[in-house]
């Protein structure tokens, strides 16, 4: 009788997993659902783009007016604004922040999508309900929630990657040549995509072995990739003489060897310092849950003795290597990490098996642990929803550096300066109109300067009439050396500082007298 109860038990305490694995696709529109309303929440109606989002919007909109690639300016990373412009031509508006919030809102469905296929990826893996679990440590991360809400590259990006890996997984050849055609439209959207190309050869190959056929129909896939991707290569060259994906990483390698000058010492040193920030952003990347599964995950992934573990391990090294060249410039971004990040969800799986494993209550401990994981994830974006307020000043800052300068040296990346198109667009009296008529990124001008006495030739030379500082950066030590004593400096006036204006934050407008 001990026995049976004891079967009884275990049987229960089982249920909730057999519930979720008999029904995975209403488990899954029941994560979809949750993850939409999350976004929504934190949503930000008249959120006014002020970075790469308004890029990709201008670029959308001078292509939704005129049916083609604009010739005013270029972008390295075409494929998302092409995309939103599709929708920009249906879009019957003349208020912008309609624009706008049409391709947040876009953003917001494609990061919410992508739990499908990463849930058939995950189950090539793991069982139904860790399937489903991997979904969820995916769609409720803090981050991932923030940049889809914002309009950028990557929840498309991150969309086609995983759809590909899932791809590539099937037994039909068929469709894992569609693998192929989702990582070319990922490398349109980023460069990075190209790096997923060679993993899946590697992937196709271990997986239907070596042959002389294999091989034919590999080349035979590549050959589909390059057909896809060649007429934005020929469009890119053509108008800004740059294709920005092989070429861009011929420019990358160019700039490391200059960096280290080809010293093999120089070079390990790069090296180790770039992955000393990667390792950081990781570490800052598990805050504030995947903490708990991640790193134990991970080494409940790499005891099992299976040919598949190496399957996804190879994904995850080809995605790593361009956050790795990143880190070494350094651009300090964690949106590099982000596309890996599916796959790591899926070794977290692991670990939340362990632990569901371990306990006689699954049910309550599976429920505890989801719910864990969404109040964790909607106070950290709580902590962190504060910036429409200083939107606001920045917009009206960068109203008054648009009214008194004329061409302005970049300094460092001020969110001042970052928001005088939107400043812009705030005056506009009609819209949509193209791009060219609230342009003011030619305002902006980087100049070389050396020492405080190439200072002013060099500023003269290149018609800088203006310079912004933003006191909450960190600007070079010849800037501060000038402006810190600028009054000893006949060729150099302040016209305006923002705290003895009435602002918090704090920017002073220095005007060049050219001689």
């Amino acid at each position: 009788m001990s026995s049976l109860n004891q079967n009884n038990n275990s049987s229960n305490g089982g249920t909730f997993l057999k519930i979720v694995s008999k029904n995975p696709l209403l488990s899954l529109f029941f994560v979809g659902i949750g993850s939409v309303i999350i976004r929504l929440l934190f949503f930000q109606n008249e959120l006014l783009f002020s970075s790469d989002n308004l890029s990709y919007f201008k670029y959308a909109i001078d292509v939704s007016l005129t049916g083609e690639l604009p010739s005013t300016f270029s972008l390295p990373n075409n494929g998302w604004p092409l995309f939103l412009s599709i929708f920009f031509k249906l879009l019957d508006s003349e208020n912008f922040y309609h624009f706008m919030n049409l391709q947040s809102i876009l953003s917001i469905i494609l990061s919410t999508i992508t739990i499908i296929p990463l849930y058939f990826l995950a189950k090539k893996f793991v069982e139904i309900p860790f399937a489903i679990f991997a979904t969820i440590l995916f769609v409720f991360e803090p981050r991932i929630i923030q940049n889809s809400l914002i309009g950028v590259t990557e929840p498309l990006f991150i969309l086609l990657i995983v759809t590909s890996l899932s791809l590539i997984f099937q037994k039909n050849k068929y469709v894992v040549s569609i693998a192929f055609i989702a990582v070319a439209l990922a490398s349109i959207v980023r460069a990075e995509g190209l790096f997923l190309i060679p993993a899946l050869c590697i992937i196709f190959l271990i997986r239907f072995k070596i042959t002389k056929k294999n091989l034919l129909q590999c080349i035979i896939f590549i050959s589909i990739s390059m057909m896809i991707i060649l007429p934005f290569v020929l469009q890119r060259i053509e108008s800004s003489g740059n294709d920005f994906l092989v070429g861009r990483i011929i420019l990358s390698s160019t700039a490391f060897s200059e960096q280290t000058q080809n010293d093999p010492f120089q070079i390990i040193s790069k090296i180790l310092d770039s992955m000393y920030i990667l390792l950081g952003f990781l570490g800052k990347l598990m805050i504030p849950y995947l903490w708990i599964f991640i790193p134990v995950g991970i080494i409940l992934f790499l005891k099992k003795d299976q040919i598949k573990k190496i399957l996804l391990i190879i994904p995850g090294i080809f995605l790593i290597l361009p956050s790795l060249y990143a880190y070494s410039i350094p651009a300090l971004d964690s949106r590099y990490l982000f596309p890996v990040l599916p796959i790591f969800c899926i070794f977290g799986t692991f670990a939340f098996m362990m632990y569901i494993k371990k306990t006689k209550h699954k049910k309550i401990i599976s429920i505890l642990i989801i719910i864990f994981i969404i109040s964790t994830s909607i106070l950290f974006l709580n902590s962190k929803n504060q910036y429409i307020e200083k939107q606001k000043e920045f917009l009206e800052l960068a109203d008054i550096v648009n009214k008194k300068t004329d061409t302005i040296l970049y300094i460092n990346l001020s969110p001042v300066l970052s928001h005088l198109d939107s400043a812009s667009l705030l005056k506009l009296e009609k819209f949509p109109i193209l791009s060219s008529n609230y342009d003011n990124h030619l305002k902006v001008k980087i100049v070389d300067y050396s020492s405080i006495e190439n200072f002013f030739p060099n500023m003269e030379k290149n018609g800088i009439t203006h310079v912004v500082i933003d006191e909450e950066m960190n600007n070079p030590v010849i800037i501060k050396q000038i402006f810190e004593k600028y009054e000893k400096y006949k060729n150099l006036k302040m016209i305006f500082d923002s705290k003895e204006n009435g602002f918090d934050y704090q920017i002073k407008i220095f005007e060049i007298i050219q001689k």
